[in-house]
């Protein structure tokens, strides 16, 4: 018999089962919702020293490796160290609990929708600041990345057996060896299909609010997965962890490392949307806007002046429109598009016009006369007549 306590022990089972291939990936468990009670159990087995148990040690050697991808130096995240994230933890879990087919039944009437209560409400509890300002709240965002970097990628698959008497389905499990036996007196057909977790979510009004609350009390999960439909990508509503200069550039390291004919579509989408709110009333914040458009050319001119040809075009409208957005800006607004040091070296704002040009004649002139005004229109200013010096 094991002399650690019991609530350390049913912990230390939610971390193997749960936590620790969440983050490490691997097959996540998910169990019965937490609710309150568990959230109490879970909290009172970090007190007792959760985090020095092997299940504990292992989740944040996990955890560190994922921060020292974005930051070179850190502390070894502890769940005893950061409150808000034990919360966010039991959030993600009861979360997927949302998946489970029966909660949407009639045998459970209103039960999805107390349950995505509850996560908002844990989600609200472990939100963080909006602007960082200092290396703890830095460390603390990425700590809480670490806990939501995996569920983009969470998927299940499913499994329909249908034979001579009925069918059965099968959700995350495989089929019982004795539904196959005698597969063909039986007539038995396996049908077998995948789903992903954050699409199927999304797809609920419960899964929905409360996976964007999720998103909200970890922002940089939301930053860091730009390859995806839905939700929309919104940059401006992290303005303010883009002005942090590290944070910006592992933002920027990501994206470039994921390609930019991967990334792009999603970020031309992005810009023409927040273009499209800054024109219109009520007014954005003129510094978030600026914020956003000088990290996208940032990135993109990374790419024009790194030692690999340009990103193809294609049929990628999106891509096309996101180009076109950064010839616009640095053509005609540098002072928006371009930090300081590189408007002040000649020969470096030279070679930044040759590029851009060059990419504006394959956007087109006729689509770039239409971007040039959305610009205008959204930052309120005319396009200059001269071009970068």
């Amino acid at each position: 018999m094991s002399d650690r306590p019991r609530e350390t022990r049913w912990a230390e089972r939610l971390l193997v089962d749960f936590a620790i291939p969440l983050v490490g990936g691997g097959t996540v468990h998910v169990g019965a919702p937490l609710g309150n009670r568990g959230l109490a159990r879970l909290e009172a087995a970090v007190a007792a020293g959760l985090d020095g148990t092997e299940a504990g040690q292992r989740l944040s050697q996990l955890r560190a490796a994922i921060m020292r991808e974005h930051l070179l130096r850190c502390e070894v995240p502890t769940l005893l160290s950061d409150p808000g994230a034990v919360r966010l933890l039991a959030a993600v879990h009861d979360l997927l609990f949302l998946l489970h087919p029966q909660i949407q039944g009639p045998l459970f009437p209103g039960r999805a929708a107390r349950l995505s209560a509850h996560v908002r409400r844990l989600c609200a509890e472990a939100a963080l600041p909006a602007e960082v300002s200092g290396a703890e709240d830095l460390e603390r965002l990425l700590a809480r990345h670490t806990l939501l970097a995996g569920l983009w990628g969470l998927s299940r698959d499913d499994t329909r057996v249908t034979f001579w008497a009925g069918r059965r389905e099968f959700y995350g499990m495989q089929p019982p060896r004795r539904l196959l036996l005698w597969g063909r007196l039986r007539r038995v057909r396996q049908e077998r299909w995948r789903v992903i977790c954050h699409l199927q979510l999304l797809g609920q009004e419960a899964g929905r609010a409360a996976f964007l609350a999720l998103l909200s009390a970890s922002p940089l999960s939301d930053l860091l997965a730009p390859k995806r439909l839905d939700p929309p990508l919104d940059l401006v509503a992290h303005a303010a962890l883009l002005r942090c200069r590290e944070l910006r550039r592992a933002i920027r390291s990501e994206y470039l490392r994921l390609g930019l004919v991967e990334v792009g579509g999603a970020l031309g989408l992005s810009l023409l949307r927040l273009l499209g709110r800054a024109a219109a009333p009520p007014a954005l914040p003129a510094e978030d806007v600026h914020t956003v458009l000088g990290f996208v050319c940032e990135l993109v001119l990374c790419v024009l002046l790194g030692p690999l040809p340009p990103p193809p075009l294609g049929s990628d409208g999106a891509l096309r429109d996101l180009l076109g957005l950064v010839c616009a800006l640095c053509l005609h607004w540098p002072a928006v598009a371009l930090p300081a040091d590189v408007r002040a070296d000649r020969a470096l704002s030279a070679e930044v016009c040759l590029q851009v040009e060059a990419m504006a004649r394959l956007v087109g002139p006729d689509r770039l006369d239409e971007l040039i005004g959305l610009c205008s229109r959204a930052l309120r200013m005319e396009p200059a007549a001269v071009p970068l010096p």
